[in-house]
C-alpha cells in the first residue's frame, strides 16, 4: 500500500474519467479492495480531483491507518489526457455526472468495500443522488464539506455567476482560447500570480482550467446546478441520518448558514452532526486550507471511533 498520490485514467460513462488515488491503485482494484475501508471524494465544480491532494494527505496522515485507501473522482470532461484546443468536446450536466459517479462504483469498487464519501460543495448534492440511488455498495459514512445542496441561484454566488455562465459563457471561452496562444509556462504563471501561496500541486491543477474544453464544462455545469439544484431534497436527509455530518463555512456565499437553520428544522436529529467552522476557512478550501480541512475532518472521525 503506497502513500503517493497518483493520476489514474479509465475509461467509464462513454469518455476519459480521471481517478486520483492514495493507497490501493486501481489494478486489480476490484480484487484488492475486497472488505477495504475505502474514502471517495467528490469534489466540487471545478471537477479536478488532483485539487484534493493536500486534503487527501493530510487526512491520511491524521488518521494513520496504513490500509486505507483515499480516492478521488473527477467528474468526466474537466479533465482528459489529450483535450481538444477548441471547445468542440463534449459537455456533461449535474445529472451526467451523478450517473458517472454511479459507474465508477460499480466499475472500481467491489462491492464488500466498506465506503466513506466526502462531498465538497456541489459533490454533496452529487453524493445525496449517488446514495439515493445506490443498491449494491456498503456506504457506511458520509461527510459533506461546505455544501451546495439547496436553491444555489438564491444565493449571492449564485446571482453574481448566473450572467457568467448564461450571458457571457461564449466570451469567457474565447478569452481563454485567445490565452491558449502564449506558452504553458506562461499560463501557469499566470495561475500563480492569482493564487500566489497555493500549493504546487493545486496551481498544476488549477492551470488546466485554462484549456477552454474544460472551463466550457465547468461553466455548463455550473449553469446546470443553478437551474436545478433547488428545494432540499428532505427525504434523501433523513435517510442519510446516523450516517451523514455536515461541516458549514461560517460565512459561505454558496451555502448560508440560514440554509443550515432550514434543514436541522426539517431533520433536527442532525444536531449535533452539522457543525461550523470556526478556523475562517472558506467555501473553495482546497486552494489555501487542504491540509488543514484534512485534520479537521480526520479528527471529527477519530472522535467518532472513538465513541
Amino acid at each position: 500500500m503506497t502513500t503517493k498520490i497518483a493520476e489514474n485514467w479509465v475509461e467509464c460513462y462513454g469518455g476519459e474519467s480521471c481517478v486520483v488515488t492514495l493507497g490501493a491503485g486501481i489494478d486489480n482494484c476490484l480484487k484488492n479492495l475486497e472488505n477495504s475501508e475505502i474514502f471517495i471524494i467528490i469534489p466540487g465544480n471545478p471537477g479536478l480531483g488532483s485539487m484534493y491532494q493536500d486534503f487527501m494527505s493530510s487526512l491520511h496522515c491524521s488518521l494513520a491507518k496504513p490500509d486505507l485507501s483515499i480516492w478521488a473522482f473527477s467528474y468526466i470532461g474537466h479533465d482528459s489526457e489529450a483535450p481538444s484546443f477548441l471547445p468542440t468536446d463534449q459537455t456533461y450536466i449535474l445529472e451526467d455526472q451523478i450517473l458517472h459517479k454511479l459507474a465508477l462504483l460499480e466499475k472500481l469498487i467491489p462491492r464488500s468495500a466498506k465506503i466513506t464519501l466526502i462531498g465538497h460543495s456541489i459533490g454533496c448534492k452529487v453524493i445525496m443522488e449517488v446514495f439515493k440511488r445506490n443498491t449494491s455498495h456498503q456506504i457506511q459514512d458520509v461527510f459533506f464539506l461546505f455544501p451546495t445542496i439547496e436553491n444555489m441561484i438564491s444565493t449571492s454566488r449564485g446571482v453574481q455567476l448566473w450572467p457568467l455562465v448564461s450571458t457571457w459563457r461564449p466570451l469567457v471561452v474565447f478569452i481563454v482560447i485567445f490565452l491558449n496562444i502564449f506558452p504553458s509556462a506562461f499560463l501557469k504563471f499566470l495561475t500563480r500570480l492569482k493564487y500566489g501561496t497555493a500549493s504546487n500541486s493545486f496551481i498544476s491543477a488549477a492551470v488546466k482550467f485554462l484549456n477552454p474544453n474544460f472551463l466550457n464544462n465547468v461553466l455548463v455545469m455550473a449553469k446546470d446546478e443553478l437551474e436545478t439544484v433547488l428545494d432540499l431534497d428532505v427525504q434523501v436527509i433523513r435517510n442519510m441520518v446516523g450516517k451523514l455530518h455536515l461541516y458549514h463555512g461560517e460565512e459561505d456565499g454558496w451555502s448560508p448558514l440560514s440554509y443550515r437553520d432550514n434543514l436541522l428544522r426539517e431533520v433536527p436529529e442532525l444536531g449535533v452532526d452539522a457543525r461550523i467552522d470556526t478556523n475562517g476557512i472558506p467555501h473553495a478550501f482546497v486552494e489555501f486550507d487542504g491540509e488543514k480541512v484534512g485534520e479537521i475532518v480526520g479528527d471529527w472521525i477519530k472522535e467518532i471511533e472513538n465513541k
